[in-house]
């Protein structure tokens, strides 16, 4: 087999900017590895270059951060893994530094880097890891990116700590609904916003200790009611809301941001942070180590990440328009066929 069906970022100037199309199967370089993709998976990051917010300008590439399957060949340090189930870390080039990444050099991988909406993929060596034992490959595929963030968020930048109270705003978001499976598990209580019922019911089954509809007037007021006020809040949200959590904070608290999905504070209150003594730490992706830490954590307290609907690769820019106009609660997973062809 010389080629093999993708999903393709195709470039700015094309009419079809993302599609499922034909592309040679990658060969390996040495100190990389060959992998049959079994599943895939969409995070926000496909839907804003789907959309040209995000690296419009980058050439034609495969789309695509998560990923898991078979290892089928290895030029690298992973030649004892041939055969098995694999997953793989999507942050490329972190760096020496645990506190911070070497922004030189740092990717994500899919789109410039061939991603993992592939029949095949090639990837570095040291991003190949075993797939904890308890999940599914559709499971295995949704937890990389998402859960990496939530686990840096949470952990490292969020020093979070058993029997503490974290707020997870947006909780239909990918990385705020892991968020909550870790923070549950590791024994916080945890509480939860969102625009739809829907998403506060599925929290709930996962783990949230209460929730409120961000469309319910005086829902900041009810929140901060319900929690006693928030030792920790993961805020993907940004814009309007921000300003809210800040309130909901109760002093000393930490505010871990990791994005702005409604756009930047307006009339940022500065008086609250120096007088609530508040710590406001941004964050991004992580590092292999808690990479490593993660998969270990999900292996220990049997965490399954949620999935909310599996497309065939075949119907992969439907998934993404799906993901894009519905935003459901749990991940879009793409799989590949059940019989492609082996190398």
């Amino acid at each position: 087999m010389t080629d093999m069906d993708a999903l393709v970022f195709n470039g700015a100037t094309e009419s079809l900017r993302v599609g499922v199309g034909k592309v040679p199967v990658p060969v390996p370089k040495a100190g990389e590895a060959l992998i049959r993709v079994s599943h895939a998976a969409l995070n926000r990051r496909d839907t804003l270059i789907a959309e040209g917010q995000y690296l419009a300008d980058m050439p034609r590439s495969i789309m695509g951060s998560d990923g898991t399957g078979i290892l089928v060949e290895s030029k690298g340090k992973t030649a004892c893994l041939v055969g098995e189930h694999v997953v793989i870390n999507p942050v490329l080039h972190w760096g020496e530094s645990e506190r911070i990444p070497n922004r030189a050099m740092i990717r994500t991988l899919g789109v410039p880097d061939n991603g993992t909406i592939a029949e095949y993929i090639a990837i570095t060596s040291e991003n190949i890891r075993l797939v904890p034992a308890h999940l599914t490959p559709a499971e295995a595929a949704a937890l990389p990116l998402a859960g990496l963030t939530a686990y840096r968020a949470l952990f490292t930048r969020g020093e979070l700590q058993p029997n503490e109270t974290v707020v997870l705003p947006g909780i239909g978001g990918g990385v705020s609904l892991i968020a909550l499976q870790l923070a549950a598990a590791f024994g916080a209580r945890a509480f939860v916003t969102s625009r739809t019922q829907e998403n506060l019911d599925v929290a709930m089954q996962h783990g949230a200790s209460g929730g409120v509809l961000t469309t319910q007037e005086g829902w900041s007021k009810s929140l901060k009611a319900m929690t006693g006020g928030a030792d920790l809040i993961v805020d993907s949200i940004g814009g309007e809301q921000f300003t809210s959590m800040m309130q909901i904070a109760r002093e000393g608290g930490r505010i871990i941001t990791l994005g702005a999905v409604t756009g930047n504070v307006p009339n940022f209150p500065i008086p609250i942070t120096f007088y609530k003594q508040l710590d406001i730490r941004g964050t991004s992706v992580g590092s292999p180590r808690e990479f490593d830490d993660l998969l270990s954590f999900v292996d220990r307290h049997n965490i399954h990440p949620v999935i909310s609907q599996t497309f065939a690769l075949a119907q992969a820019d439907q998934a993404l328009n799906f993901l894009i106009g519905q935003r459901p609660a749990g991940k879009i997973i793409i799989e590949m066929p059940t019989e492609h062809s082996k190398l």
